[in-house]
């Protein structure tokens, strides 16, 4: 398992970072185990049955997307990087927006 640094977090952005519509996919991958995997070792708020994905972002190259499961929390997430060009997961980050932005 993979928890990313927040600088190896941001490498991954490339502008335009742009959110998927409900209709849209872009190679996906199956993150069900690895969502799993986090649920155990991370010990959510939640059990992992009521974690659910809140957005889909692909970053303007393609090579990475952001898939943001709702952490029970406001504006917390943990968010799976998918590396599109490998069609795997590259690793997870905890992001608290109430944190980053002092919300």
């Amino acid at each position: 398992m993979g928890l990313l640094t927040k600088d190896e977090y941001l490498a991954t952005f490339v502008e335009p970072m742009r959110r998927l519509e409900a209709d849209e996919s872009y190679k996906p991958v199956a993150i069900g185990e690895y969502v799993a995997e986090c649920s155990r070792t991370l010990e959510p708020p939640v059990v992992r049955e009521q974690l659910q994905i809140h957005h889909v972002y692909l970053n303007g190259n393609r090579s990475f997307c952001h898939v943001l499961i709702h952490y029970s929390q406001h504006n917390r997430f943990l968010v799976i990087v998918v590396d599109c060009n490998r069609e795997v997961v590259r690793g997870h980050y905890l992001l608290d927006l109430n944190e980053e932005y002092s919300w």
